[in-house]
C-alpha cells in the first residue's frame, strides 16, 4: 500500500507548490533566453531538483492538470469487513473519481483531521492554563480541497463554542484554482467563512507572503509538503565534504531566470546530457544544513563517525561510492528559517514518510523517482531525468529534522529576527516524533476507523510515516 501512501500524501506537496512555484508565473522576471554552456551556469542539486519538479511551463506538477479527489461520503470504515474490503473500496474510489491522489485527511474524514484538531485544542488549553492570553490561530501551507480546514473547524465549532468563536484558521495557498475551492467548500458550504480565509497565490517559503511579523502564538500544519522539498547532494571525499553541482556535456539551450535572490535557471537538457560535478562546499545554506546535523552528537556520533569513515574506505576500494553520498534537506530549512522569523511562536505540526522502499539511487536519503505511463509505474536509478518527465521524492529523516529545526531557531533568535527574542531558548521545549499510530493512539477516536475483524487502517497502513511535533 505505499504507492496508494503515497498518492494519497503528495497531493498536499503539490496544492503547496514547495516554495515560489505556480506563483512564478506572475512574480518571475521576464526571462531571457539564450544560448550557452552550463559549464558557466551550474546548477545545485536542490536547483536542478526544483526546476524539474516546479517549472511553470514544464515541471512535473506545474505541467499537468492537478486532480484533487473529494469524497462525496465519509467511507464506514466500521461496516467493512477487513484489509481486503478496505483495499479493494479504496482502489474503487480512485477509479470512479478519476482523481491522481486522495489525502489521508480525505481517506479517514473527518477522523484525520479531528485528532489534528484535538492536539491543537488540548495544547491551546495547556497555553490558557499558564495564562497565556488570545485566540487560537492556525495556518495551513498547501490547504488541497479544503477537507482538512473544513472537518477541524467542523469539531471546533461542536467540541469548543468559545474557542471557535474568536479563532482564526489561514491556509496559505499558491494555486488560485484551489484557493477558491477550498473557499467555496469552507466558507460557502460548511459556513465557517468568518473564521477561515485563504491566502491566495502565497509562498509560504517566502518571508513577505506572511505579511508582518506576528509573536501571537499559533499552529501551523505542514501536512505531506517535505517529500518534494527539492534536497542538496554532498559528497565525503578526503575527510571533507563536496557539494554538488549539475552540468551538460554539451552546449544546451537555457533560459535563465531571475526569481528574486534565487537563480531558478531553466534546463533543455536530456538526463544523457548531464553529469554530477563535484566541488568543495561553499554554499551557505548546505554548509549550515551540515554543520546542524552534526551537531550535538557526543561521543556516540563520533564513534559513528569513526565506524563510517572505516566503511567509506572499504566502500570506494571496491568502487562503490553509496556511503560517502548524502541527500540534504536544504530547501526545507530554507522554509523553517522563514517560519521562525516571521510566526516565531508557532508551534509545527509536520506528517511526512520516515521511509520510501526501492530506492536505487545511492546516497543516504536518497530520492525515489518514479513516473507513470499508461497507468503504470516506472521507477528510475537517477534523478537526472527529463524535465517532467517524473516525480522526485524524498524521506524525511525526523532525527535530522529535529536538528535543522533547533538550528534554524537559534539562528533566527540570534539574528534578532524573532519576536521572541526574550524568551531563553532553554525554555523552548525540543521538538518531538511520533509514529503515526502513536499520535491517532493518543488523540483519534480510533474505533471510528476500525474493521469487523479488528483491522484498522488509520494505524495500521501507514507504518512508514511519522508526526513532527514542535
Amino acid at each position: 500500500m505505499w504507492r496508494a501512501w503515497k498518492r494519497s500524501f503528495r497531493i498536499d506537496a503539490v496544492c503547496t507548490i514547495k516554495s515560489s512555484r505556480l506563483a512564478t508565473e506572475l512574480k518571475w522576471h521576464r526571462a531571457l533566453r539564450t544560448s550557452c554552456t552550463l559549464r558557466e551556469q551550474r546548477l545545485l542539486v536542490r536547483e536542478y531538483i526544483q526546476d524539474s519538479l516546479y517549472n511553470p511551463e514544464t515541471g512535473y506538477f506545474t505541467s499537468k492538470p492537478i486532480s484533487v479527489g473529494v469524497l462525496p461520503q465519509p467511507l464506514q470504515f466500521t461496516t467493512m469487513q477487513g484489509r481486503s474490503e478496505y483495499t479493494r473500496t479504496l482502489g474503487q474510489i480512485y477509479h470512479d473519481l478519476a482523481a491522481s491522489w486522495l489525502t489521508p485527511v480525505e481517506i479517514f474524514r473527518p477522523w484525520y483531521a479531528r485528532a489534528l484538531a484535538q492536539y491543537i485544542l488540548e495544547q491551546h488549553a495547556a497555553r490558557k492554563a499558564d495564562h497565556q492570553e488570545g485566540p487560537l490561530l492556525i495556518y495551513e501551507i498547501g490547504g488541497g480541497s479544503g477537507t482538512c480546514a473544513r472537518d477541524v473547524l467542523d469539531f471546533l465549532a461542536k467540541s469548543a463554542p468559545a474557542v471557535y468563536a474568536t479563532m482564526e484558521y489561514t491556509t496559505m495557498e499558491i494555486s488560485a484554482s484551489l484557493a477558491e475551492k477550498q473557499r467555496r467548500r469552507v466558507c460557502q458550504d460548511a459556513q465557517h467563512a468568518q473564521r477561515y480565509k485563504v491566502w491566495s497565490g502565497c509562498d509560504a517559503a517566502r518571508a513577505e507572503s506572511w505579511g508582518p511579523v506576528d509573536a501571537r502564538p499559533c499552529f501551523i500544519l505542514m501536512l505531506e509538503v517535505m517529500d518534494n522539498l527539492p534536497h542538496d547532494r554532498v559528497v565525503h571525499r578526503d575527510g571533507g565534504w563536496m557539494q554538488t553541482r549539475i552540468k551538460a556535456r554539451s552546449t544546451v539551450q537555457v533560459i535563465v531566470k531571475v526569481h528574486f535572490q534565487v537563480r531558478q535557471d531553466v534546463l533543455d537538457a536530456h538526463h544523457s546530457d548531464l553529469e554530477e560535478v563535484l566541488e568543495p562546499v561553499n554554499d551557505e545554506l548546505i554548509q549550515r544544513c551540515l554543520t546542524a546535523l552534526r551537531t550535538g552528537r557526543g561521543r556516540q556520533g563520533e564513534a559513528v563517525s569513526v565506524a563510517t569513515r572505516l566503511q567509506r574506505m572499504v566502500y570506494r576500494a571496491i568502487g562503490d561510492d553509496s556511503l560517502n553520498v548524502e541527500f540534504l534537506p536544504t530547501s526545507c530549512m530554507a522554509l523553517l528559517d522563514v517560519l521562525h522569523a516571521v510566526r516565531p511562536a508557532h508551534r509545527l505540526i509536520a506528517a511526512d514518510f520516515n521511509h520510501l522502499p526501492d530506492v536505487s539511487i545511492p546516497g543516504k536519503n536518497a530520492p525515489l523517482v518514479a513516473s507513470k505511463r499508461d497507468g503504470r509505474t516506472h521507477d528510475y536509478s537517477t534523478y537526472l531525468v527529463p524535465r517532467g518527465d517524473a516525480d522526485i521524492f524524498f524521506p524525511t529523516d525526523f532525527d535530522s529534522l529535529k536538528r535543522i529545526y533547533t538550528a534554524s531557531r537559534s539562528a533566527t533568535m540570534l539574528e534578532g529576527k524573532s519576536g521572541r527574542d526574550n524568551t531563553p531558548e532553554s525554555l523552548v521545549s525540543d521538538p518531538q516524533v511520533l509514529t503515526t499510530r502513536k499520535f491517532m493512539e493518543q488523540h483519534a477516536i480510533i474505533g471510528s476507523t476500525q474493521t469487523l475483524d479488528g483491522y484498522n487502517p488509520l494505524l495500521e497502513d501507514f507504518t512508514n510515516t511519522r508526526i513532527f511535533l514542535s
